[in-house]
Protein backbone atom coordinates (compact mmCIF):
# COMPACT_ATOMS: atom_id res chain seq x y z
CA UNK A 1 0.00 0.00 0.00
CA UNK A 2 2.90 2.25 0.41
CA UNK A 3 3.45 2.69 -3.00
CA UNK A 4 0.15 3.83 -3.29
CA UNK A 5 0.41 7.12 -1.50
CA UNK A 6 3.98 7.62 -2.27
CA UNK A 7 3.86 7.68 -5.98
CA UNK A 8 0.89 10.60 -6.07
CA UNK A 9 3.29 12.55 -3.25
CA UNK A 10 6.10 12.63 -5.15
CA UNK A 11 4.22 13.83 -8.33
CA UNK A 12 3.57 16.72 -6.52
CA UNK A 13 6.79 17.26 -5.43
CA UNK A 14 8.45 16.72 -8.79
CA UNK A 15 5.73 18.84 -10.79
CA UNK A 16 6.60 21.49 -7.82
CA UNK A 17 10.22 21.29 -9.06
CA UNK A 18 9.27 21.61 -12.42
CA UNK A 19 6.52 24.45 -11.90
CA UNK A 20 9.57 26.60 -10.02
CA UNK A 21 11.85 25.84 -13.13
CA UNK A 22 9.25 27.88 -15.58
CA UNK A 23 9.87 31.20 -14.22
CA UNK A 24 7.02 31.53 -11.82
CA UNK A 25 5.94 34.89 -11.30
CA UNK A 26 7.16 36.84 -7.68
CA UNK A 27 3.76 36.04 -6.18
CA UNK A 28 3.52 32.17 -7.13
CA UNK A 29 7.41 31.52 -6.01
CA UNK A 30 6.26 31.23 -2.04
CA UNK A 31 3.23 29.12 -2.60
CA UNK A 32 5.73 26.73 -4.85
CA UNK A 33 8.19 26.74 -2.18
CA UNK A 34 5.46 25.98 0.51
CA UNK A 35 3.77 22.93 -1.49
CA UNK A 36 7.48 21.55 -1.93
CA UNK A 37 8.54 21.92 1.35
CA UNK A 38 4.92 20.65 2.74
CA UNK A 39 5.20 17.08 -0.05
CA UNK A 40 9.13 16.53 1.48
CA UNK A 41 7.67 16.96 5.26
CA UNK A 42 4.57 14.73 4.56
CA UNK A 43 6.55 12.07 2.53
CA UNK A 44 9.04 12.24 5.86
CA UNK A 45 6.15 11.54 7.85
CA UNK A 46 5.06 8.89 6.08
CA UNK A 47 8.32 7.41 5.46
CA UNK A 48 8.51 7.07 9.26
CA UNK A 49 5.11 5.65 9.97
CA UNK A 50 5.34 2.62 7.51
CA UNK A 51 8.95 1.91 8.92
CA UNK A 52 7.41 2.42 12.34
CA UNK A 53 5.18 0.02 11.01
CA UNK A 54 7.68 -2.50 9.28
CA UNK A 55 9.17 -2.30 12.95
CA UNK A 56 6.18 -3.08 14.81
CA UNK A 57 5.46 -5.84 12.63
CA UNK A 58 8.67 -7.64 12.94
CA UNK A 59 8.92 -6.93 17.12
CA UNK A 60 5.14 -7.80 17.42
CA UNK A 61 4.51 -10.31 14.90
CA UNK A 62 1.39 -10.17 12.32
Amino acid sequence: MSHEIRTPLNAIIGLSYILKDNEPRKDQVDNIEALNYSGKILLNLLNNVLDFRIISLCFYGS
